[in-house]
């Protein structure tokens, strides 16, 4: 048979090459002649070895009917050897199918090859009738064997379950109790095996594997079992190249795995996000009230700002009118309907009369921005508590169920799916499910099978070697496998506290600095818990490793920590993670996907651990955070130690966040608080401060320990006034007014001067600074506003010389109308002040008030140069008050041109008629001087008695106003007079009258001399002649004026109408009598 072999290898060469345990052969042309190398040795073989059958087997195994042509062959040349000398017959143990392959091409055989010992059929192609006619003639068995002897079938897919029942016999279980091979798995796996030689090689490889892993192991790979060892042994035998891949981890099972713990892990995060938003609804409706009650509050407050809504008018009064009112800001059917689109309308006016009105309309999204709060329809919606904590308790369900199960619970989970990668699914739009998953990647059907019935579990890797691990679980063993060694963390990978142990001591991390705790592998909920819990140092380690790194899967694992663990684990993580947690404010108090108490508690436990360095992640939303919820925060209320209050408040105060109520602080965090002033200036918080008797800024002021208190108030002083007055008692600035100057001091370079102002009014009227010097020159126009000083000389003048005369000091002096000047003060200083009294025409308008104080000032003579046109009116009263010189000069012309300046001058003059001339009395005036009633009568008289000299500038309308103006006094006026009068060009009709109101006071020739000079018919009337007829006005002066001369020029005068002259009182001249 040796020779049959050399000459085959003539041809033929083998090949071989292991795969997964199974030897694969083939063969290779070698030579162009099949036996010209070894045809003697193989007749040779035949003659000496007496050989008369030749039984050959397995040819088909080659999956090439060449081989059977080439034995065909052999078989001829040796029967028809005259060496040999008898018939050698060859013996054929093949299958039916081999015949179809001879005359068939390489394609074809291979198309119709199955695998074999696997059970499975090769595909069911169609078939043409002319291509089944071909192969029918092809296969004709008879045309190449000389008998033919048929082999009924041993092992079929029929039988195969007895058949393998008979072969794993002694590895079977007959009871539930009973270790070995379940008879489910025997009959699932003889649906896939039909072959008998198959069959005895899965029961060799199985009693091998289970002595090698189990019986004769060292340490016994836990949890191990009969039917485990034969899956993975079936596995093995019907799939090799898939199992040998598994060591390598690539195999498709593999890929399973990893695909598996995705599915698991997008699963968890959506039923981890649900639990979070159903558990925020069961505590939103449980606050409903009190969330209610806080966004009143904030909208209370905001009433001021409201104001600004009005348009066209300035209003003062903000009201309500719906869906809320003034009178409960906090009705949660208000703030519901506001959630679901209502819009809050706010009415501005103003009081009064005749007071203006306007509506505004607020939305939720609006509304919201303004009081710093969701305002989501969700959100505020009542909720149905006992639906709610259902609904959470099937979620935790879920959540408890994907943590823990099995493949083949997962399995029957087709609502548990995941986006489809690759070629997993023909339809990439629709999710795939955990049983989509194994269709894609389970080798045969039978491992699909085993993985459905849960034969073939998770842990099939570590089931498929030799474990050699003392002290480690499988479950451990898995994560390390999976995790550790990779280097890529599996959050949610649930491992037992007798697990994480075991994967740290294998992993030698008995100390808290090992390395492991740097690497991203520990990032698993069990692992970092059980770190939390019980080893403290590595905690730290792990946390600084997160906080430092804080990059995608950081944030990724602290999300779901802080989602899924007990909170009050979570805030140890928050807590450790602080120091060094740049970030931590502001991922824990508005990024974190928590219920709003878990929010509260890991907000809780940063500010109790976070360090007093800068930070960069203090923005509005955190410090609106922190400032509606301190309340609730234990860190802030009840810090350990004054340190960590200390820190809390800086940071407040960093992110500009603020304590409404001071009075929920405990001693440690009122003191930190009060020293970085991060509440508001409020009637409560000044009442819990110490009320009125101990926040009056003298009184902070007075003690270090509320310096800072002090500071707070001045830096908020408009708001610090009007909790003062919100005080029950209320409250005053300054209680001790021998320090009110100290405190003015101090604020005055601080405040604006609208506040400086405000804080002097609202103290008391006992606190004063008569010596304007005690206090800094800033403080002085609020001092002089409420009159809180004396008007002194020293005062007035250095407030002049700061301020000038400014309104207020015009306001304050005018109340006064004097200023206290000592004697000592010199005279050029009184002088000065008295310029600038006097100059404050704009800020003390009423110059009978300026020259009082002027006066009050004494500052003797004031020089007339020193006044200009605008001070015109104030000559008169300067000149009565004996502060200017009564002399010519005084009553400078340019200086007093209008006569409603004039006149008060020359009345309160005693010397103007003796010294009054042309030169400083204009001829425009001198009639109003004759006429007024101010003007003295000795002052008229003396001017009477300088008329001659007077009139002489004067213009005719001028002579004739000087003319009335004396004729209706009744002067007596001497012939000099009246002629300067009448040289002046005074109209007749009021010479005339001056004339009348002479009567016999002038002597008749001086009368007849004026009229001789008047011309005319007075001139003829004064001369007489013989005959003819002087005519006159008819009124009553002529009439007296002739009857003066009536007998002596004329023979009396009479009214006479003539239409040539018309009416005119006429008189006869006449010779005159001596």
């Amino acid at each position: 048979m040796f020779a049959v072999w050399r000459a085959l290898a003539g041809r033929y060469a083998f090949r071989a090459g292991l795969k997964a345990g199974a030897l694969t052969v083939s063969l290779e042309p070698n030579a162009s002649s099949y036996f010209d190398q070894y045809l003697d040795e193989i007749i040779y073989f035949f003659e000496v070895s007496k050989t008369s059958v030749v039984l050959i087997e397995d040819v088909d195994r080659f999956d090439d009917a060449v081989v059977f042509d080439t034995l065909r062959a052999l078989n001829t040349l040796v029967n028809g050897s005259g060496q040999v000398g008898r018939r050698v017959v060859f013996v054929y143990a093949i299958r039916d199918s081999v015949l179809g392959r001879i005359g068939a091409t390489a394609d074809e055989a291979r198309e119709h090859a199955g695998s074999a010992g696997s059970g499975d059929l090769p595909p069911a192609t169609p078939r043409t009738p002319a291509h089944l006619a071909h192969e029918l003639n092809r296969a004709n068995r008879a045309k190449h064997f000389d008998v033919i002897i048929p082999i009924v079938p041993f092992a079929t897919a029929d039988n195969s379950h007895d058949l393998m029942l008979d072969v794993m016999a002694p590895h079977m279980s007959h009871s539930e109790h009973e270790s070995g091979i379940s008879p489910a798995l025997i009959r699932l796996a003889a649906r896939h095996v039909a072959d008998m030689r198959t069959l005895w090689s899965i029961r060799n490889e199985f009693e091998v594997h289970y002595d090698r892993l189990v019986t004769s192991a060292e340490h016994p790979m836990p949890e191990i079992t009969h039917d485990i060892v034969f899956s993975l042994v079936l596995l093995r035998v019907t799939s090799p190249e898939a199992y040998e891949h598994i060591r390598l981890a690539t195999s498709p099972l593999d890929t399973l795995a990893r695909r598996w713990l995705k599915l698991v892990e997008h699963n968890l995060n959506v039923q981890t996000r649900t639990l979070t938003a159903l558990s925020a609804q069961l505590e939103n409706g449980r606050s409903l009230h009190g969330r209610a009650e806080l966004a009143g509050k904030k909208l209370k407050a905001l009433r001021p700002e409201l104001l600004e809504l009005a348009q066209g008018f300035e209003a003062n009064t903000v009201a309500f009118t719906g869906p809320l009112t003034g009178d409960d800001l906090a009705d949660l059917s208000g703030w519901q309907q506001i959630a679901n689109g209502a819009r809050l309308t706010v009415q501005l006016s103003v009081a009064g009369r005749y007071g203006r009105t306007s509506n505004a309309q607020l939305g939720r999204k609006m509304l919201a921005r303004m009081i710093g709060m969701s305002i989501d329809p969700q959100g505020w919606q009542d909720a149905d508590l006992d639906d709610l904590g259902a609904k959470i308790d099937k979620t935790r369900e879920e959540i408890a169920f994907l943590r823990h199960h099995t493949w083949k619970q997962l399995y029957a989970r087709d609502d548990l799916t995941i986006a489809p990668e690759g070629s997993e699914s023909a339809d990439t739009s629709t999710p795939i499910s955990f049983r989509g998953l194994v269709d894609a990647y389970a080798p045969t059907t039978m491992v699909r099978e085993l993985i459905a019935q849960g034969y073939l579990p998770r842990h099939f890797a570590r089931y498929a070697s030799m474990f050699y691990g003392k002290d480690v679980g499988l479950n451990a063993a898995e994560y390390i496998a999976r995790a550790i060694e990779p280097g890529a963390p599996i959050v949610e990978y649930e491992l037992s506290e007798r697990d994480v142990r075991q994967i740290l001591r294998d992993q030698k991390a008995d100390s808290d600095d090992n390395h492991l705790f740097d690497e991203p592998a520990i990032y698993n909920l069990d692992i970092v818990r059980h770190l939390v819990e019980h080893r403290r140092g590595a905690a730290e380690r792990v946390a600084k490793r997160l906080a430092d790194r804080w990059g995608a899967q950081e944030q990724t694992f602290v999300e779901r920590f802080f989602e899924r663990e007990p909170r009050d684990v979570a805030g140890q993580l928050a807590t450790l993670m602080a120091p060094t947690w740049k970030q931590a404010l502001r991922y824990t108090s508005v990024e974190a996907p928590v219920t709003p108490q878990g929010r509260l508690n890991l907000v809780d436990a940063v500010l109790g651990a976070i360090s007093g360095d800068e930070r960069d992640d203090l923005d509005p939303e955190v410090a609106a955070y922190m400032s509606d919820h301190y309340g609730d925060l234990r860190a802030v209320t009840h810090p350990a130690n004054g340190q960590r209050a200390a820190v809390v408040m800086a940071t407040f105060a960093a992110a500009d966040a603020t304590i409404d109520d001071l009075s929920r602080l405990n001693e440690i965090a009122f003191e930190a608080a009060i020293q970085t002033s991060i509440y508001p200036i409020s009637a409560t918080n000044l009442s819990t401060l110490g009320g009125a008797d101990r926040v009056a800024l003298d009184v902070l002021y007075s003690e270090p320990s509320t310096r800072a208190v002090y500071e707070h108030a001045v830096n908020h002083l408009a708001i610090y006034l009007q909790a003062l007055v919100d005080l029950n008692p209320a409250g005053t600035p300054i209680a001790d007014p021998d320090l009110f100057a100290e405190i003015l001091n101090d604020i005055a370079a601080k405040l604006p001067a609208a506040l400086l102002d405000q804080l002097v009014g609202a103290t008391s009227n006992s606190c004063r600074v008569p010596d304007l010097q005690r206090t800094k020159t800033e403080t002085w126009p609020a001092i002089v506003t409420h009159w809180r000083t004396d008007p002194t000389f020293d005062n007035v003048q250095r407030y002049i010389a700061v301020h000038d005369v400014d309104d207020r000091l015009g306001a304050f002096l005018a109340a006064r109308e004097r200023i206290t000047t000592p004697d000592p003060v010199p005279q050029p200083d009184r002088l000065k002040l008295t310029f600038a009294i006097l100059a404050a025409r704009d800020t003390i308008a009423d110059p009978t008030v300026r020259v009082a104080l002027t006066a009050s000032v004494a500052p003797g003579l004031i020089p007339i140069g020193q006044l200009g046109p605008a001070d015109a009116n104030l000559v008169g009263q300067l000149l009565a008050a004996s502060l200017l010189a009564d002399e010519p000069a005084t009553f400078d012309p340019d200086l007093l041109d209008q006569w409603e300046h004039f006149e008060p001058a020359v009345a309160a003059s005693d010397k103007f008629g003796e010294f009054a001339d042309t030169s400083i009395l204009p001829t425009r005036h001198l009639a109003s001087v004759l006429n007024s009633k101010v003007i003295p009568e000795t002052t008229k008289a003396a001017l009477v008695e300088k008329l001659e000299s007077l009139v002489t500038p004067a213009t005719a309308g001028e002579a004739t106003t000087i003319a009335d103006a004396l004729a209706a006094r009744h002067d007596r006026l001497d012939l000099a007079r009246l002629q300067a009068l009448n040289e002046a060009g005074a109209s007749t009709p009021s010479l005339v009258r001056a004339l009348v109101v002479q009567g016999d006071g002038l002597p008749l020739e001086d009368l007849r001399e004026l009229l001789l000079l008047m011309g005319g018919d007075y001139a003829r009337v004064s001369a007489g002649h013989r005959g003819g007829t002087v005519r006159f006005t008819p009124d009553r002066d002529h009439e007296i004026l002739l009857s003066r001369l009536e007998g002596v020029t004329h023979g009396g005068a009479k009214e006479v109408s003539t239409k040539t002259y018309g009416t005119n009182l006429e008189a006869t001249l006449r010779q005159p009598t001596a």
